[in-house]
């Protein structure tokens, strides 16, 4: 195979001499489009940076002071090439502490450049004798995490080796959440919501003295990772926000319940609590529709259809809670505080069914 068109990616922290033999054995595979992401290494290896630079001359080298994450590199090698190259398959993704070998980078690739549009996942045996114990860890927490949550079955969702289409680039770029370990799980959880693809390559890794020089920490990233896959779900997004702006919310509604003027007639008291909700309400529902939209389905819909919708679920759901309300508050008699515990029980009911009109009619271009 010609890999003339295929571009290998490789993220390197403190880099050793194992660096330079990946590149070594990615020009001797055929590969000549290599770039290298020095993720803030330090001035302690500008040695082998720069032999790097002086034994691979074509080699792209994109360089930042601090140290950023695995994630971080990878994502500015994506934005890289979706702004620069041209005329390519797509990226291959390789560790540079020599854990894959060059003959399984080459059979992902020939995978990738079958051209259907999958992402390609070089996968380990973790039933190897060789594999470290704190590398099954790691691979179980996640594993289960994912197949729990989202349903995504894989056996390796933290390999390194990963062949990326050309035209999910620009989206790997810019789309997908997490900056060290847990960017590679969670590109697992956005190909699952975008209806993409992947399918797997069993490789071999190569682990040195139970890979005790690697960067990866199996307790601290196992969890980091485990909690941006829980980060990921709509409805953790959505608890977020919804607490957020039921804050901002009740707040406002306990400020205007106290300091609005109420009489004591059934029609003053429904005035009175309708001016306090209405009030409260379009100011949290306002800061709830940005969040939500932004952040917990970022959504690709027009601001201007999405905010109709959400205006008039909006309106609805003030609504039924300004009638909730006044009918506990008649229906019992209270006043003061316990009428804030009244509001918050009526806002509870309405959560779930918020969430889900949302997410399939408010967003449902979103992700």
């Amino acid at each position: 195979m010609d890999n003339i068109n295929i571009i290998i990616v490789i993220p390197t922290y403190e880099p050793d001499e194992k660096l330079i033999n990946t590149l070594n054995s990615m020009r001797d595979a055929g590969f000549k489009r290599l770039i290298v992401v020095n993720d803030g290494s330090g001035s302690r290896f500008e040695g082998i940076i720069d032999r790097l630079k002086k034994e691979h001359p074509s080699a792209v080298v994109l360089s930042y002071g601090e140290n950023r994450g695995k994630g971080f590199a990878l994502k500015t090698a994506f934005d890289y090439i979706a702004k620069n190259e041209k005329d390519y398959i797509g990226a291959v993704t390789v560790d540079g502490d020599g854990q894959h070998l060059p003959e399984d980078v080459v059979r992902v690739a020939e995978r990738l450049a079958e051209d259907d549009g999958k992402v390609i996942i070089g996968c380990r045996d973790f039933d190897d004798a060789d594999v470290p114990k704190k590398s099954k860890t790691g691979h179980n927490i996640v594993n289960a995490a994912l197949k729990i949550l989202f349903g995504i079955t894989s056996s390796d969702s933290q390999s390194g080796l990963r062949g990326i289409p050309a035209a999910l680039i620009p989206a790997f770029a810019s789309e997908i959440d997490g900056n060290r370990y847990d960017y590679e799980t969670v590109m697992f959880i956005y190909m699952k919501m975008h209806g993409i693809s992947f399918d797997e390559v069993k490789i071999k890794a190569l682990y040195e003295d139970g890979n005790k020089e690697t960067h990866y920490r199996a307790l601290v990233d196992s969890i980091r990772v485990a909690r941006s896959v829980i980060h990921q779900l709509p409805i953790v997004k959505q608890m977020i926000s919804s607490v957020t702006c039921f804050i901002v919310d009740t707040g406002l509604f306990r400020l205007l319940d106290a300091v609005l003027p109420a009489g004591s007639a059934e029609a003053s008291i429904a005035r009175h609590l309708f001016f306090a909700t209405a009030i409260s309400r379009v100011l949290s529902s306002t800061l709830n529709y940005t969040i939500n939209r932004l952040y917990v389905f970022r959504s690709k819909a027009s601001v201007g259809a999405s905010f109709i919708k959400y205006a008039v679920l909006a309106a609805i759901q003030m609504t039924l809670a300004w009638l909730g309300i006044t009918g506990l508050t008649l229906l019992t008699g209270v006043e003061g505080f316990p009428r804030t515990l009244l509001k918050i029980a009526v806002d509870a009911c309405l959560f779930t069914a918020s969430y889900f009109v949302q997410k399939k009619w408010v967003f449902k271009n979103g992700r």
